[in-house]
């Protein structure tokens, strides 16, 4: 849990920063990063990820060897990625140069992050987060403000991800925790790439989707256009991954526990609870920023990008509500039961319906529906070999409904009574939250009041 609440206050940190960044390089030099750091994250995926997934899936403290074994392994990526990037800089190629040291250095830190959080090691997670964001707050606007371009922006980036993942291990406060012995953390690299493997070709098969929306929106539209959509994207995906994620960080490694020690039934079990704790908080936020959209653009955006991301952001919502639920509600069923060909499929699936939706409907309402119709089909394609009941469903979506409703009905009042501003923004973000949080709570949404000892 500790885990969880330092991921969130960092990912504010990040959610803010890139709202930063936008006002500080405007819409086309913001377009060009966007472009630039989406190309870099399908690197990282393509190539490094599988590390990161192998740690969070087998690692744990007492494992063996598995750490040191793949660090060496990440940092003769690391080393290489820098040797082209010195290649390509010099070569006058500048942005092209920063996207494989961007993607390398992501990958070094999320790796370095994924081994420590395997081990439950809260303080050291902490402080290495922590650092991370302090640098990135630090670097990433001086060079906005100095250079005004989108390379040194993504150099900016990758420093400070890299730099605190170097911080010596001794150095570090140690969380006493109880080893546990055994032989899966000593797995075979080929044994690990097959279960990572095919989680990795469905995240780049996601990626691409998203990297192809803002290709068709600059195609179609020009740079300025992609920056103000690239800032829509980036808001709703930051906050669907960033709470996905932080429940994630906490209760996918739950299962992973439950699996280890009381076997795949169990775990199964937890997973099912865990669906319904992260549809619940994911649509409580996804339906929270729609009502107070229009507070949040007058704070947070420049005026070059409010207006489209008023009319742009809605529209995505439900799609990106939509992925959250696939990626972190539904994944984890097929990651426990070692089944991830068919995260595979279910992204394939997505893309080939996205795909068509571009080419049959009109461009100006081509991504948002292309969002929500692809993921609609992956997730219906991953329900439906899961067993669980539908009168429990019914009634689990009856009480989110209401507790929707409740985290509503303050915020529509708020917005008669104040013109959108922060006054505004705070108001409904403090009454929703807590009509949302208490009928929850009343209701037994997802289980949060008997189930308390099951999440901890």
């Amino acid at each position: 849990m500790a885990m969880s609440l330092t991921f969130l206050l960092s990912a504010l940190a990040q959610f803010i920063l890139g709202l930063v960044m936008a006002a500080l390089l405007g819409p086309e030099a913001f377009g060009l990063y966007a472009l630039a750091l989406a190309a870099a994250v399908l690197v990282q995926t393509s190539l490094f990820d599988w590390m990161r997934l192998a740690a969070t899936r087998h690692h744990h403290q007492g494992a063996g060897h598995l750490g040191r074994r793949l660090t060496g392994l990440m940092a003769w990526g690391l080393g290489l990625a820098v040797v082209l990037a010195v290649i390509l800089f010099a070569l006058g190629f500048r942005l092209y140069a920063m996207i494989p040291l961007a993607a390398a250095s992501a990958g070094f830190a999320d790796l370095r992050a994924a081994l420590i959080r395997a081990e439950f090691a809260g303080k050291r997670y902490a402080i290495q987060i922590a650092a991370r964001v302090a640098l990135s707050i630090i670097l990433m606007p001086s060079a906005a403000i100095q250079f005004k371009t989108a390379e040194a922006v993504l150099a900016a980036f990758a420093l400070a991800v890299l730099l605190p993942a170097f911080l010596p291990q001794n150095i570090l406060p140690q969380d006493k925790r109880e080893t546990v012995e055994g032989e899966e953390g000593d797995a075979p690299i080929a044994a690990m790439m097959r279960y990572a493997l095919p989680i990795i070709g469905t995240n780049l098969i996601y990626l691409a989707l998203f990297f192809g929306l803002r290709l068709m929106v600059a195609w179609e539209f020009g740079l300025a256009a992609a920056g103000v959509f690239s800032l829509a994207l980036d808001v709703g995906l930051k906050l669907v991954t960033t709470f996905g994620s932080a429940l994630d960080l906490w209760l996918f490694q739950l299962a992973v526990r439950e699996a280890r020690e009381k076997g795949d039934e169990a775990a199964e079990e937890r997973l099912i609870g865990n669906a319904g704790l992260i549809c619940a908080v994911l649509s409580a936020v996804m339906l929270g920023m729609a009502l107070v959209l229009p507070s949040f653009a007058e704070v947070a955006t420049s005026p070059a990008f409010r207006e489209g991301f008023v009319t742009v952001l809605p529209g995505l919502l439900p799609g990106l509500l939509l992925y959250g639920i696939v990626q972190y509600a539904l994944h984890p069923f097929a990651q426990i039961s070692a089944l991830t060909t068919r995260l595979m499929v279910a992204a394939g699936l997505a893309m080939a319906i996205a795909g068509l939706c571009l080419v049959v409907i009109p461009r100006a309402l081509s991504a948002p529906v292309a969002l929500f119709v692809g993921m609609a089909s992956a997730a219906l394609w991953l329900i439906l070999p899961l067993r669980f009941s539908f009168g429990a469903l019914a009634i689990g979506a009856g009480k989110l409904a209401l507790a929707l409703g409740a985290m509503s009905a303050p915020c529509l009042l708020m917005t008669m009574m104040l013109s959108p501003g922060l006054l505004a923004l705070i108001s409904m973000a403090c009454l929703g939250g807590m009509a949302f949080g208490a009928a929850a709570y009343g209701l037994d949404l997802a289980g949060i009041r008997t189930r308390r000892s099951a999440l901890i």
